[in-house]
């Protein structure tokens, strides 16, 4: 607890803060729990992403609200009035839905990249993706995996809410594999006590693909242009704060 009391500290110094009224900022997050990303624990937001946004706005003076909002209404809160910053974000999600609001996406640089791909229990020979005939994934997550021209044509695909289920299912064997996250997988896996000793690999021969998390807003760029100067300043201590939340068992 003291060294993430201490990041606090040292990235309230180096952001540096703007001489304006304090305001409350409102961020639309995903529902899901995604951590050590993101995430929610007893109503409240949590994880690297809260961490790391909350020491930028304290460095401006202000505040944030989190609103939770579901994968499948992403695009629809950048849209929406009083919706200040939208996370987690990325270009080449949802691009025609974006086109179609009639005004600019501005993002940030790249915050911190997932890993995702067909995910299955280890054994000492994984299952390849063609074996795979059950693939369970979250609501939203199809787009992904045909950018990665994953075939699910000959698959049993069952989609869920949340990522909790989603790692009971593929430990209780109900599916083969599961679409998602590695570093968010492993950490959901490590939670349920009644599956320790479960590990995961990444079924033979499935793409992968870097997933950039950015922020975004389509009605505040100052925003971004705050925020990306502040990250720039910080790499040392947002690489602390990093390692912090995604050492095994972090991001609490």
């Amino acid at each position: 607890m003291r060294g993430i009391f201490w990041c606090f500290l040292l990235m309230a110094a180096v952001f540096a803060p703007r001489a304006a009224a304090a305001k409350t900022l409102t961020v639309a997050v995903e529902e899901i729990s995604y951590l050590p990303y993101h995430g929610f624990q007893n109503g409240n937001f949590v994880g690297f992403a809260q961490k790391l946004l909350a020491a930028w706005a304290e460095a401006r003076g202000d505040s944030l609200s989190f609103e939770p909002i579901s994968v499948k209404r992403h695009v629809e809160a950048l849209a929406e009035p009083g919706i200040d910053l939208v996370w987690p974000d990325n270009p080449a999600w949802r691009i025609d839905e974006k086109a179609a609001l009639g005004r600019p996406v501005r993002y940030s640089g790249i915050v911190i990249s997932g890993l995702k791909g067909v995910l299955v229990l280890h054994r000492e020979h994984p299952l390849s993706v063609a074996q795979v005939t059950a693939l369970g994934t979250i609501i939203g997550f199809g787009n992904d995996m045909a950018r990665l021209g994953i075939d699910t044509q000959d698959k049993q695909m069952i989609e869920t809410r949340s990522l909790e289920s989603l790692v009971e299912m593929l430990a209780a064997n109900r599916v083969d594999g599961i679409f998602c996250d590695l570093h968010a997988a492993e950490y959901e896996l490590r939670q349920q006590k009644q599956n320790v000793g479960f590990t995961l690999d990444f079924a033979a021969g499935s793409p992968r693909s870097e997933s950039p998390y950015r922020l975004s807003t389509a009605a505040r760029p100052d925003l971004i242009e705050d925020f990306d100067a502040g990250f720039a300043r910080n790499t040392p201590t947002v690489d602390r704060l990093t390692k912090e939340a995604f050492r095994a068992g972090g991001a609490s």
